[in-house]
This record gives structure tokens, C-alpha cells and sequence, in this order.
């Protein structure tokens, strides 16, 4: 039986991500912590700075920043998961870090005043929002005049073609297709955006990210603890195990005798906003 399904996007993706949350820090997403801890170096934080982490998840890339930030700076992580957010404070607690206050807030209409924050960050997340143009606009609003925003997107090469297979055979499981909205997986559309959201000095590099996945069983690992959950989610719980055979049996045609390719085609860009 399909349980009540949240229709409102951000409800869908909170949704998905407090289920995915126990495992997202699992081995075989070891590409999030990789992505997380590139945006803090690409953003150069100063020891004093406060920081805003934005979909920091289970607080890799906040941790990463307090560090750098150390005890005068503050770092602010946002999530609209809980679930995220808890797992996040269980890792801070096992840290010797005070510096680090998390909450759950939405990255396209924030609380926080004009020009709060030195510089903003988003690792792996922005993709998720509703409406990225407006999400930037957002984070240029709470940063302060020459302060830096970084954050990473995949490219339109990155995952496949297992994410290609997997959402085909999610949607014949009658779940419907994400809506149509603007992607930035290429270099060029994450410049279009973040000038449009009039940040200047933009920065763009690629990097690769991917590894070899040892088995299909770490394949649905990923795909079960990651942001792949929102869909699945979505297919009647009873019919969960049915998917996964089939799933994996598609899978299985890209297992080579190094494992399974996982490509992980990663940009990152950085953008400042301008002394007004």
C-alpha cells in the first residue's frame, strides 16, 4: 500500500532525506564528504569568519569550516531535515568544536538579517531547491558586501548511467517524474545562474570525484541512502524488494572486473558578492 505522499517539492525532499539519514554517511557515499571538504578549501575561510552552511546534512562541511574558523569564528548549519540535523549533532558531539549551532531553516527564505555571514557555502545541495535563482539571491542577500559563496553541482555525466536506468525504472512503478526545472550541470548554466543572482568574480572548475563501487550491493547503498531516496520513497513500501531485484539485476551489465564505474563529475563554483 503507497503511503501518503508529500506533493509539495520541499516536502518530498525532506521527506526523503530524513529517511536517507541514518545512512548517509555509509562508505559507498564517500564522494559527500570528498565534495563537502573541497567547497571549505576552494572557500578559503579565516580564522573569525561566520559561516553559513547551507543543506550541511549531517554536518561534514560545518565541522570542516569550524576548524578552519577556530574558536573566535562561528559556523551555521541549515538543513530543512531533522532527521540530517540530528545525525549532524551527534558528530559535533564528538568533537571537541563549540562553535557550531545548527537549525533547520529553509535555504530560499532564510531568518537570518542582511549581510550576516562572511561567506556561504552549499555542498552538494543546491539542486534540491525549488528555485535556485531565488535560493542565490538569498544566500547574496545574508552575505556580507565582498563576501564569497561556494557550492558544487554534478555534471549531466555524473552518475550514469545507472542514475538514467534507476529513474526509468522508478517511473514504471507509476511514480511521477520530477517537474521539469532548470539544471545546472554544466560550467556555463552555474555562471548564467550565479550572475543572474549578481554575484561577480565567478569562479568555475571541474573535478572528478567517482570511484569503483565493489558490488551492486554498494550500488543500492548509495541509491538508498542518498538523494535517489526522494523517489524511491515513493514506490509502495511492499513493492520496495520486487524493485530492488530488478534494479539490480539491470545494474549488473556495468560491473567490470574493477567493480562498478561510479562517475562523479563534480563543479565547483565561487562567487562574490560586490563591495556596495
Amino acid at each position: 500500500m503507497r503511503e501518503a505522499q508529500p506533493r509539495d517539492r520541499k516536502q518530498q525532499v525532506t521527506f526523503g532525506f530524513n529517511l536517507a539519514a541514518p545512512g548517509y554517511d555509509s562508505p559507498a557515499l564517500r564522494f559527500l564528504p570528498a565534495c563537502a571538504n573541497r567547497v571549505v578549501e576552494i572557500a578559503n575561510l579565516q580564522p573569525g569568519q561566520r559561516v553559513l552552511d547551507i543543506a550541511t546534512g549531517t554536518g561534514t562541511a560545518a565541522i570542516a569550516s569550524a576548524r578552519k574558523v577556530g574558536s573566535k569564528g562561528q559556523v551555521v548549519g541549515i538543513d530543512l531535515s531533522q532527521n540530517m540535523l540530528e545525525q549532524a549533532r551527534q558528530k559535533i558531539a564528538n568533537t571537541d568544536l563549540n562553535n557550531i549551532n545548527l537549525r533547520q531553516e529553509d535555504a530560499e527564505k532564510f531568518s537570518f538579517g542582511d549581510n550576516s555571514f562572511d561567506t556561504a557555502i552549499c555542498a552538494s545541495g543546491i539542486f534540491f531547491l525549488s528555485d535556485m535563482l531565488a535560493g542565490l539571491r538569498e544566500w547574496w542577500r545574508v552575505i556580507k558586501p565582498g563576501g564569497t559563496v561556494v557550492l558544487s553541482s554534478f555534471s549531466k555525466m555524473a552518475f550514469e548511467p545507472m542514475a538514467e536506468t534507476i529513474s526509468a525504472q522508478i517511473q514504471a512503478y507509476e511514480v511521477p517524474s520530477p517537474s521539469s526545472r532548470e539544471q545546472i550541470d554544466t560550467p556555463e548554466k552555474c555562471f548564467n545562474i550565479m550572475q543572474a543572482a549578481s554575484f561577480e568574480k565567478i569562479e568555475l572548475q571541474i573535478e572528478q570525484l567517482g570511484y569503483f563501487l565493489s558490488s551492486l550491493d554498494e550500488w543500492w547503498e548509495l541509491v538508498w541512502n542518498a538523494g535517489f531516496r526522494i523517489r524511491l520513497s515513493q514506490i509502495p513500501t511492499e513493492k520496495i524488494e520486487q524493485f530492488k531485484v530488478e534494479h539490480l539485476a539491470a545494474i549488473a551489465k556495468f560491473m567490470t572486473d574493477k567493480g562498478i564505474w561510479l562517475d562523479v563529475e563534480t563543479i565547483f563554483v565561487k562567487g562574490k558578492k560586490p563591495n556596495l
